[in-house]
C-alpha cells in the first residue's frame, strides 16, 4: 500500500516537473498546484511486467492489435515467422481502480524504453497511446499516439479506426535508457525524454474526445522479420505508470 503522502509528493513533483518544461500547459495546471485532489477519485497505475515470460503482456493488459510477449521482465513485441513485415503489437491497460481507466483527461504516461530481446530496429516505434477509448470501434472513435524510435525520429498520430494521421513530426530520435513522459492536459499533448521536451502538438480543433469513456491509455510496439535474415524490434518497456493530474 503506497501511503496517501507519497502519493501527494509523487503528484507535487510531476506537476513542477510539468510547470518546470512545458509553459504552455501552465493555464490548465493552474488549478492543481496549490491542493490536491482527493485519492480516492485519482488513479496511479504501474506495471513492472514481473509475472514472467509469456506471451502477452501479463493479466493486465487487454492484447488489442497481435500477440506481444513478456521477456526479461519486459514488454515486448511477439515473436515473427521469416519474411514478416512490419508489425504492430497493441494493448490496453485494465488493471487496478476502474478497470484500468483514468479518472481525469488529464494524464501523464511515464515509461522505461530499453534494449529488447532481438536486434534493434532504427525505424520501428515504441509508443505510449492516450485517451484510447473503452473499446476500439472503428471510425467512430479517435486516440493519440506518441511514436518514438531509435533512429527515425518521433512524432504525434491520431488514429480513428485504423486509420492514422500525422499531427506533429520531429527528426529527433530516442535510445536505449530513456525515461519517456508523455501527458495531455486539455488539448494540448507532449512528450518529454528525461525532463527534456521532445514534441508536442495542440489539438486546436477538437479532433480528440474527452470525458469518460475516452480515458484508457496503453502502449505499442513494432517488430519486422526480412527473409534470410532475423528479427529486428522497436525498444522494449521496463516499466510504465499512469497518474492523473
Amino acid at each position: 500500500m503506497i501511503e496517501a503522502k507519497s502519493l501527494l509528493a509523487g503528484r507535487a513533483r510531476t506537476l513542477a516537473n510539468l510547470h518546470a518544461t512545458a509553459h504552455v500547459w501552465d493555464a490548465a495546471l493552474a488549478g492543481y498546484r496549490d491542493h490536491f485532489p482527493d485519492l480516492t477519485r485519482y488513479a496511479t497505475y504501474r506495471e513492472d511486467f514481473n509475472g514472467g515470460a509469456g506471451s502477452g503482456w501479463g493479466p493486465n493488459f487487454r492484447l488489442d492489435v497481435n500477440t506481444p510477449q513478456v521477456s526479461n521482465n519486459a514488454a515486448q513485441p511477439g515473436n515473427l515467422p521469416s519474411n514478416s513485415g512490419t508489425t504492430a503489437f497493441w494493448g490496453t491497460y485494465t488493471g487496478g481502480s476502474n478497470g484500468g481507466a483514468m479518472y481525469t483527461d488529464n494524464v501523464l504516461i511515464t515509461a522505461s524504453l530499453i534494449t529488447p530481446m532481438y536486434s534493434t530496429a532504427s525505424n520501428m516505434n515504441c509508443s505510449i497511446v492516450l485517451r484510447s477509448p473503452d473499446t476500439f470501434t472503428g471510425s467512430g472513435t479517435t486516440m493519440v499516439v506518441i511514436n518514438t524510435t531509435t533512429g527515425n525520429g518521433s512524432a504525434i498520430y491520431t488514429y480513428s479506426g485504423s486509420t492514422g494521421t500525422a499531427r506533429a513530426t520531429t527528426s529527433t530520435s530516442v535510445t536505449a535508457g530513456a525515461l519517456l513522459q508523455c501527458g495531455a492536459v486539455g488539448n494540448h499533448y507532449a512528450a518529454f525524454v528525461g525532463g527534456i521536451p521532445l514534441i508536442s502538438w495542440d489539438d486546436t480543433t477538437g479532433v480528440v474526445k474527452c470525458g469518460a469513456g475516452q480515458r484508457r491509455w496503453g502502449i505499442e510496439m513494432e517488430a519486422n522479420y526480412p527473409l534470410f535474415q532475423q528479427q529486428f524490434d522497436s525498444l522494449a518497456i521496463d516499466w510504465v505508470t499512469a497518474v492523473d493530474l
